[in-house]
């Protein structure tokens, strides 16, 4: 994965990849601007059609079934279960989440509720459990 390097580098500074051995060159103003126009000339070219294929054969692209939907209230995630569910101390969750330790005693204790973006989540490391850890545990240390 490329990290923007904090100093500008020049056009034709190269650097080796700590993966894979190769050299890495930052393309130059002019390639960057082709390499636009060539993207932009191929999406202007394709017909309605063809996006339409395009996203049918994608199988990320789905269409939410309305009768699948189901609405989620504060009342309806149980923070206690899902935290005791992966086998961790609140203290534990807090980190392997990011959630503060403290926030996670209010929404146990019923203090206070979790928001609708914090409801999503829950449910979600609810769902995939010790896999949903791993990924973003993951990507905090990338």
């Amino acid at each position: 994965m490329y990290k923007p390097i904090r100093k500008p580098l020049a056009a034709k500074t190269a650097r080796k990849s700590a993966r894979a051995g190769k050299t890495f060159r930052h393309p130059s103003t002019k390639e960057i601007r082709r390499a636009a126009g060539q993207a932009v000339a191929a999406a202007a070219s394709r017909t309605d059609k063809d996006v339409m294929r395009a996203i049918a054969k994608d199988a990320d692209t789905f269409e939410a079934d309305p009768a699948r939907l189901v609405t989620v209230r504060p009342n309806d995630v149980d923070v206690a279960r899902i935290r005791s569910g992966l086998g961790l101390t609140q203290a534990g969750f807090a980190a392997a989440t990011g959630i503060p330790h403290r926030l996670i005693s209010d929404w146990e204790q019923g203090r206070k509720k979790p928001s609708a973006a914090a409801r999503a989540f829950l449910l979600l490391v609810d769902e995939f459990g010790e896999k949903a850890l791993k990924r973003l545990a993951r990507r905090a240390a990338a």
